[in-house]
């Protein structure tokens, strides 16, 4: 690798971590952080576990999805979804962004890897949800009960259907730590 390409390198590298301090859901009042480098992480763990033999192929999408967002911002989904043309018109500047950073766009997706980034995208989405609902915050209620709506209404890959499904089976179930160590060390 010569001195420009390390200079491409680094400047893609400053201006891509630049995406995942980028602050999700700012128009609801949460707790805590919730950045895109948490969301992406979150997204590329369920494209672990619904798809494994895709997730070698699919992780580095699942992680930069969002990077683009250090420049145009995290523009919530309704304005996203009744504003006409601005979807059109942020694909193709986030495009722009990923392909100048060296970064895989969802435009190169094929249709069926595109599903399941969207899907895991929007089940990442689904649990910070739950997960602030559990916290008491009832604000983000509106955005769970959005999503639910939303996979009613579209059709999920199969997995990612029957994981939604079981989350909805278990509305109340959140992550057991001291659960798990117990198990790890055999104690009674």
């Amino acid at each position: 690798m010569d001195q420009s390409d390390v200079e491409g390198s680094v400047d893609s590298l400053i201006q891509s971590r630049a995406g995942g301090r980028v602050e999700r859901c700012h128009g609801i009042p949460h707790q805590g952080s919730y950045n895109n480098a948490a969301h992406s992480w979150g997204v590329a763990m369920l494209m672990h576990y619904l798809w494994p033999e895709d997730f070698p192929r699919l992780a580095l999408v699942c992680l930069a999805h969002d990077v683009p967002e250090a420049w145009v911002g995290d523009v919530p989904a309704p304005t996203v979804r009744y504003v006409p043309g601005l979807k059109d018109s942020l694909a193709r500047m986030e495009d722009r962004l990923l392909t100048r950073y060296g970064l895989p766009t969802e435009s190169g997706l094929s249709e069926e890897d595109y599903t399941k980034l969207k899907a895991c995208d929007r089940l990442e989405f689904y649990l910070w949800c739950r997960e602030q609902e559990a916290l008491g915050n009832q604000f983000a209620s509106e955005g769970r009960r959005e999503v639910e709506r939303f996979f009613q209404e579209v059709p999920l890959p199969r997995r990612a259907r029957e994981m939604f499904d079981l989350l909805l089976a278990r509305p109340h179930e959140l992550p057991r730590q001291a659960g798990v160590i117990k198990e790890l060390c055999n104690v009674a």
